[in-house]
């Protein structure tokens, strides 16, 4: 998968963080269990877009830019994941260079 994708429980906890992610924001630890993976995204904007994904019901073409000696600019998308009762179990993100 190119695509990095991450994925929260619904107390903001990451579950699942898939390498293209890691690769990403060049996180190297473990990041399972935390509420905001270390290092990733590495700035203010990058924080709140992040915070802002665990509030909304969804976040769409958010343009994030990754600051270092090769300047990226991402997209990232985010969706709520909600049971049958509309109470919310989590968030997905993924995010394109």
């Amino acid at each position: 998968m190119i695509e990095g994708l991450l994925l929260l429980d619904e107390n903001g906890r990451i579950q699942l963080a898939n390498r293209a992610f890691a690769g990403l924001f060049d996180i190297t630890t473990p990041v399972r269990g935390k509420n905001d993976p270390r290092g990733a995204p590495p700035d203010r904007t990058g924080a709140n877009w992040f915070k802002a994904s665990r509030r909304k019901k969804q976040l769409l073409g958010h343009e994030f830019r990754l600051a270092g000696l090769s300047e990226r600019w991402l997209q990232i998308n985010a969706a709520a994941i909600s049971d049958g009762t509309a109470k919310r179990r989590g968030t997905i993100l993924s995010s394109t260079i």
